[in-house]
């Protein structure tokens, strides 16, 4: 029975995920925290199951995701190998950091970034992007990374939920980029 509620938990958070826009681990944490809890898991460590366990899908997804963008020419590669290792390193020390938050103190502070994320989608959707404006240098390119790297361990998300504001930010269109768009924000970055 564990397992049926981990595949429909798991083609759920894909569902919605490419339905609404918003990455799995904003839906599989709180489902899989619902979910350990009435498996019987110690109360104080629930929260850090959901957020590693959200953590490790993502991996999985996101290799191929990487790959399938790529083939379509929707990778920035510089900008990547700008924000992959901070992120990873990030991820290191944001998951220590939440080792070291309460399990009760990481569900308040993984709510309120869920309450942010619905909020900014709403509010956001609205907002056109400026494909007139730079990236930033690659220094701050690497420092976006670090601080979304330890985010997305500390909240249970993948990167993207925060790289994708990121870079919308900066003129980037993540939803199908133009191979001229591409060429145009590799050339900027030389």
């Amino acid at each position: 029975m564990e397992l049926i509620t981990f595949l429909v938990i798991g083609a759920f958070a894909g569902f919605a995920a490419g339905l609404f826009g918003v990455g799995g681990g904003t839906i599989i944490v709180p489902l899989l925290f619902i979910v350990f809890t009435q498996m019987g898991y110690d109360p104080d460590v629930v929260m850090h199951l959901a957020l590693g366990t959200s953590l490790a899908t993502i991996v999985v997804t996101s290799i191929s995701s990487l790959m399938a963008h790529h083939k379509t020419g929707a990778v920035i590669w510089p900008v990547f190998k700008n924000l992959a290792p901070p992120m990873a390193i990030g991820c290191f020390f944001g998951a220590g950091i939440a080792g070291l938050i309460s399990g009760l103190h990481l569900q308040i502070i993984v709510g309120l970034f869920l309450i942010w994320v619905a909020y900014t989608m709403f509010t956001g959707a609205k907002k056109a992007i400026d494909p007139t404006k730079t990236l930033p240098s690659s220094g701050q390119q690497v420092a976006a990374g670090s601080v979304i790297g330890v985010a997305s361990a500390i909240f249970g998300i993948g990167g993207g939920s925060l790289t994708v504001p990121y870079l919308n930010r900066y003129g980037v269109v993540m939803q199908k980029a133009e191979p001229y768009r591409v060429c145009r924000r590799v050339n900027i970055l030389r």
